[in-house]
């Protein structure tokens, strides 16, 4: 489901943007808290057109986990190279 794609990839976004590191943490910082103001955004938007086209819309964190296409990434360090090249992948995905 689109929506649960959604929240999962903001989590994930708020997830590398807490755990940034390098010299380029500041732009890298920003970058991801924009992305994933926007994101967070677009949620009530694709859930009022889901409720609009008839369909329903999530219920829960763990009906999120269950639907979402998206992988998690739990891992306790992350290159900031990896988690941008994993956002670029998520959000292609997610489009």
């Amino acid at each position: 489901m689109l929506l649960a794609d959604v929240f999962a990839l903001y989590i994930k976004t708020k997830n590398f943007h807490w755990h940034m590191s390098g010299p380029h943490f500041r732009n890298y910082h920003h970058l991801l808290d924009e992305q994933s103001e926007e994101l967070f955004a677009m949620t009530d938007a694709v859930a009022e057109r889901a409720r609009k086209a008839g369909g329903t819309t999530l219920r829960s964190v763990g009906q999120i986990a269950r639907l979402q296409r998206l992988v998690d990434n739990d891992v306790e360090y992350v290159t900031p190279d990896d988690m941008l090249s994993e956002m670029r992948e998520d959000n292609a995905q997610l489009v």
